[in-house]
């Protein structure tokens, strides 16, 4: 296996109808701070929350000027902190950039990789990204 950590469907984009939101108080904060840095603007009109999912650990919900990122948080905890990153990283680039899914050298890859992946990987996915 290529890939020790391969999830289709990790990453999900539409809103889900019976969805239960409870904000996330700052909980990302590390994340959207450093993607602000190499993004180079504020996304403060981006609101982040948990909910539970099915079949994914994260989706983007994008509005006109708002955004709102929920995370499944039993699903969070089974991440290693780069995969963390990486599913903040590409649900942003949903909200923010308004990227689609792309290929498997970016972080808008629908499927989560091993840590070793990000870890091997990190400046080309962020130059990806950004660029």
């Amino acid at each position: 296996m290529r890939y020790l950590f391969t999830l289709i469907f990790l990453f999900g984009c539409a809103p889900s109808s019976d969805m239960r939101f409870e904000p996330a108080n700052g909980f990302f904060d590390e994340y959207t701070q450093e993607f602000e840095e190499l993004y180079g603007q504020d996304i403060g009109f981006v609101e982040f929350g948990f909910a539970a999912f099915d079949d994914r650990y994260a989706q983007c919900n994008r509005l006109a000027n708002f955004g709102q990122v929920l995370v499944d948080k039993e699903r969070w905890d089974d991440l290693c902190e780069l995969q963390k990153r990486a599913v903040i990283f590409h649900e942003l680039g949903h909200c923010v950039l308004h990227r689609e899914h792309s290929g498997e050298d970016s972080y808008m890859y629908e499927s989560i990789r091993s840590c070793e992946f990000y870890e091997g990987n990190k400046d080309g996915l962020d130059f990806e990204l950004f660029n």
